[in-house]
Parts: C-alpha cells; structure tokens; sequence
C-alpha cells in the first residue's frame, strides 16, 4: 500500500511531461473525421479526470499520513 503514493506521483509527472505532445498529436488527427473527433473529446475529459482523481488521491494520502503523523 505504501507504493501507491509514489505510482501516483510518478503518473502525474508522467501526464504533465508527456501531455503536450499527446494533445499536439491528437489536434494533428482531429478534424478528420466525425468519429475522430468524438474519440479526441473521450480521451481528453478521460485524460482530464485522471488527473483529478490522481490529484485528490494523492492529497488524502498526505492528509491520511499527517493525521497519523507518518510524514
């Protein structure tokens, strides 16, 4: 269990390291098509999400270990 904050870590560091050459990729194909175009937006609000969630994750593992005064 004490691996998962540093997955997240890594995953999040991972998206802002990578994410603006994914987008540039993804607005490359985009435009092509109908269906393109909706799974570019799906990705996007997925991609989006993931570092919501990664982020609120994260959060309660620091406030989880500072109540129990790991940190």
């Amino acid at each position: 269990m004490a691996d998962l904050p540093v997955i997240i870590v890594l995953a999040l560091g991972g998206a802002a390291a990578g994410g603006p050459e994914a987008l540039v990729l993804l607005l490359d194909v985009a435009g092509k098509s109908p269906a393109v175009d909706i799974v570019v937006v799906l990705f996007l609000i997925c991609a989006m999400t993931a570092v919501l969630l990664g982020t609120m994750l994260l959060a309660r593992f620091i406030r989880a270990a500072v109540a129990n005064d790991l940190i």
